[in-house]
């Protein structure tokens, strides 16, 4: 078990935003942990092992348009994470 997998931590689902990076960084300089992980990876099981504090949603003005269909996100309401 890894030390990232203890620790409360923020995750950050990045959908190709400029600002995710920048988002991060303002977050540890908190000293929080956090975590990006592409939306194009994110799966149910790694949200449902990590001990989360919260996730951020960071994306692009042209995401609004996209459809994106993944289970993973359309499961986070049952996790009772705040968003």
């Amino acid at each position: 078990m890894s030390l990232s997998e203890n620790l409360s931590k923020i995750i950050i689902i990045d959908f190709g935003s400029q600002f995710t990076q920048l988002i991060a960084r303002r977050i540890r300089e908190f000293g929080v942990f956090s975590e990006i992980i592409s939306h194009k990876k994110i799966n149910s099981s790694k949200l449902s092992k990590a001990n989360i504090g919260g996730i951020i949603l960071s994306g692009g003005p042209l995401n609004v348009y996209e459809n994106i269909e993944s289970l993973a996100l359309q499961q986070l309401p049952k996790y009772q994470i705040a968003l």
